[in-house]
């Protein structure tokens, strides 16, 4: 079953708004919290919540070899995100959006 044109409409919305809302966020954000605790503790909750869907879906857990593979992505995850909360300390968040919205356009045009 396909979804409705409305079920597509509002979850690109959704995303529109969540990832667009995430820089202002952090912009706000960093005036109380230090960047590195910032961006740890949003990886950190989002993991919690994914491992607890996880557990309710049973989903089978990762070998040793996949959790090392997942630990280093996420640690670079974190890295270029807590990079992000230092870099809004200077610049704008709508900065900040556009120069990592470019980014897949920088990886095509240097590779």
């Amino acid at each position: 079953m396909s979804p409705s044109r409305s079920a597509i409409i509002l979850n690109t919305l959704a995303i529109y708004l969540i990832w667009g809302s995430t820089y202002l966020a952090i912009k706000y954000a960093i005036e109380d919290i230090p960047p590195f605790i910032l961006a740890g503790a949003r990886f950190l909750f989002a993991g919690l919540i994914l491992a607890v869907i996880a557990q309710l879906k049973k989903e089978r857990s990762l070998d040793k070899a996949s959790m090392i593979r997942a630990l280093f992505s996420g640690s670079l995850l974190v890295m270029g995100n807590a990079l992000v909360c230092v870099a809004e300390k200077s610049i704008s968040s709508g900065m900040a959006a556009v120069m990592v919205g470019s980014v897949p356009m920088w990886v095509m045009l240097f590779n």
